[in-house]
């Protein structure tokens, strides 16, 4: 590489602009905003390694897709689209993870597989903490 008074390259073509954080520092509601998932907290026996290659790929398009909708648009749609719904933990059964207190008892899910795969997980702000990922309904029960 270069030597101590060499500069550094600039980056051309597509891709070379760096991000650069909204200048608008007033709150907003997370409702108007895009989602951002992050799987920081999610369990260990329900995850990505229980689902199959194609399963793997729609939850990829799925997550794709649903970023590009705002959290009021996602609660708007149908759950069979891409929308959500959201369940108690305590109604279904669930056992309540660690890092959830016992005032958050809400867990929103998304389909991301037909009749099958559930994302779960927990919503704050426009963060949804993916807690779950139950590729073959064994989470809790669907009823009849």
């Amino acid at each position: 590489m270069g030597g101590k008074n060499s500069k550094p390259r600039k980056r051309k073509g597509k891709g070379s602009a760096r991000f650069k954080p909204p200048q608008n520092t007033q709150k907003v509601s997370h409702l108007k905003l895009k989602p951002k998932f992050t799987f920081e907290h999610i369990d260990k026996d329900y995850n990505l390694q229980s689902c199959s290659d194609i399963q793997k790929v729609k939850l990829i398009s799925k997550l794709m897709k649903l970023g590009t909708l705002t959290w009021n648009e996602l609660r708007q749609n149908r759950k069979h689209s891409f929308g959500c719904e959201v369940l108690s933990l305590k109604e279904k059964g669930i056992s309540r993870p660690r890092f959830i207190t016992e005032d958050m008892d809400d867990l929103t899910v998304f389909r991301f597989d037909g009749k099958t795969g559930r994302l779960c997980g927990i919503q704050v702000d426009e963060v949804f903490h993916v807690v779950f990922i139950d590729s073959s309904q064994t989470l809790y029960d669907h009823g009849s």
